[in-house]
């Protein structure tokens, strides 16, 4: 068995150490040691080329930009976002949760932006 713990704190210890840059999170490493041109991202950062990828030339109303912020707020703790964490995140609930944001948006524009932020992300 192995006395190293291989946990993300360790993990981003180290990197910072070597790259000397703390903030970057546990997918931005891996896919760094799996490519080294990947670019290190924070999870803002990663987060922030997620939305300008999906929604550049999209137009949204004041309401949508709004809920959008909220979303953008949410996946930067979480790295994702799904239909629950319309119920549980309060900056996602406090508003109305999935009820008000699906009338925003339609449930096929709304599930479809979901996802796309989410394999935006792990590109």
């Amino acid at each position: 068995a192995t006395t190293q713990r291989f946990t993300e704190d360790t993990l981003q210890r180290a990197h910072q150490a070597h790259y000397k840059n703390a903030l970057v999170d546990i997918v931005s490493m891996v896919k760094h040691a799996a490519k080294d041109e990947e670019p290190l991202l924070t999870a803002s950062e990663r987060v922030e080329r997620a939305f300008v990828r999906i929604l550049t030339g999209h137009a949204f109303t004041e309401v949508q930009r709004k809920w959008l912020e909220r979303i953008r707020e949410v996946m930067r703790a979480n790295l994702s976002i799904d239909r629950e964490d319309f119920e549980y995140q309060d900056a996602l609930h406090g508003p109305g949760g999935w009820g008000a944001a699906r009338r925003e948006f339609g449930d096929a524009m709304l599930l479809d932006l979901l996802a796309r932020l989410n394999e935006a992300i792990a590109a």
